[in-house]
């Protein structure tokens, strides 16, 4: 059995994991800091059950979101930034020189998980076909079960009560979604 480590900051397309059935599970393991792969070694290991969800949404095809639309290849460059380009040796020997580019983020509130959802209510999107692994997706060691408490409405605030059981015997947390 093989669980992939993605050591990655942003959400990545994982549509190649159909092709390797050897690939049993996927941690996301964003920059770890001075002591995240002791513990990422113990979540591998069992010895810490993950309780961690992702912040979040990956989907199948990146070239098929809405922040695609908006880029190219390198971004947009600046017209007025003759002074500013830069030049670098690449690993193969060669010398490039690239142009300061931008990304023209035009979604507002409509990003990530929120394009998603809103999408598929409004059947502008088959949600299944979309999204790989939901915000908030995660998986543990262990199963909880989630029971709806009360619910009040009080001077426009919202609050309720959620209890969470651990099913197993094994220490173990979790988040509660609504």
């Amino acid at each position: 059995k093989v669980t992939l480590v993605y050591n990655g900051a942003n959400a990545f397309q994982f549509d190649f994991l159909s092709q390797y059935p050897q690939i049993k599970s996927v941690v996301w393991c964003p920059p770890a800091g001075q002591t995240g792969f002791t513990a990422l070694g113990e979540v591998l290991t069992g010895k810490v059950n993950p309780s961690g969800k992702t912040s979040d949404t990956f989907v199948k095809d990146l070239t098929k979101t809405p922040v695609y639309n908006n880029t190219s290849s390198t971004g947009y460059e600046y017209k007025n930034m003759d002074d500013r380009k830069a030049s670098y040796v690449g690993f193969t020997g060669k010398t490039t020189t690239v142009t300061p580019t931008f990304i023209n983020y035009v979604e507002g509130i409509y990003v990530g998980y929120r394009f998603y959802e809103t999408a598929a209510d409004e059947g502008l999107i088959d949600y299944d076909s979309t999204v790989q692994y939901p915000f908030g997706y995660g998986m543990s060691y262990t199963s909880f079960q989630q029971k709806m408490g009360t619910v009040s409405h009080k001077n426009g605030k919202v609050s309720f009560s959620v209890t969470v059981t651990n099913t197993v015997p094994r220490p173990a947390r979790t988040l509660s979604r609504p």
